[in-house]
């Protein structure tokens, strides 16, 4: 491969993320990075780690009133998280009980 002129590795892996189609995924693992940030770090930890399903993000949690509470502000922080990401990747957010746990 014949180079024309030098690239950064900011602007190759730019590309990467461009012919792999991962810009979606990457928002969205940086959207997750985001839920202690949004909840605070007891919650959080109080909470299991989320994951994502398509653009739902999941979340353990054991206590059925502390989810419940957490469901009420759904919409408030899923707006949160997106502010942090700087686009739209999460819908909505779902809080799992019992023994639920990423896939």
């Amino acid at each position: 491969m014949k180079r024309c002129h030098p690239q950064s590795i900011r602007e190759v892996l730019e590309q990467v993320v461009e012919q792999c189609d991962l810009k979606e995924e990457l928002l969205r693992r940086r959207a997750v990075a985001q839920w202690p940030n949004i909840v605070g770090p007891q919650l959080a930890a109080a909470t299991g780690k989320p994951w994502t399903r398509g653009s739902v993000m999941m979340v353990a949690v054991h206590n059925a009133p502390l989810r419940n509470e957490l469901a009420m502000h759904r919409t408030r922080m899923t707006a949160a998280i997106n502010s942090l990401v700087g686009a739209k990747v999460i819908s909505d957010i779902r809080f799992i009980g019992g023994n639920a746990t990423q896939p």
